[in-house]
């Protein structure tokens, strides 16, 4: 049975409306998803990346079905992927939510250039990524200082 276009519309519209995105397909590469039932894009978050391989690896392991012997050595740790996946995670990270404003202000860099690097609409330079580092290092410092002194 072939559907109208404006059948096809509207049930896009719900698609789009009341999916949870639960269903996706993801480039580990890239970092972007894309809904299987209401095609919408987005990219992922460190964490979903890595819910994804793990996923794909069960996966493969119960297709094979092939038990794993001792002599085996441990899966080699995945790359990093530095995107604007990764970005925008160590941005929430710092700053919580509401993370672009004050992101911008530390790396002095204009709100709008920040955006399209969230947004991947332009590379984010070398440089930035070693900012972060370095504002995620002196909060790590701080939130580990502050432990120490509620220790007592």
């Amino acid at each position: 049975m072939t559907r109208s276009p404006s059948e096809t519309d509207e049930a896009e519209d719900y698609y789009r409306e009341n999916c949870d995105h639960s269903d996706y397909d993801l480039d580990i590469l890239t970092g972007r998803a894309v809904c299987n039932m209401c095609e919408h894009r987005w990219w992922a978050t460190q964490r979903e990346i890595e819910r994804y391989r793990l996923f794909e690896h069960d996966e493969a392991s119960e297709a094979s079905q092939s038990p794993p012997s001792a002599s085996q050595e441990p899966p080699e740790p995945q790359a990093v992927v530095f995107g604007p996946a990764l970005f925008c995670e160590v941005g929430e990270a710092l700053y919580g939510t509401l993370w672009k404003t004050p992101l911008a202000f530390a790396l002095d860099v204009d709100f709008r250039t920040l955006q399209r690097w969230a947004n991947g609409d332009r590379e984010i330079p070398d440089g930035v990524w070693d900012d972060l580092a370095e504002l995620c290092g002196r909060r790590a410092q701080r939130l580990f200082d502050l432990a120490r002194s509620l220790k007592g």
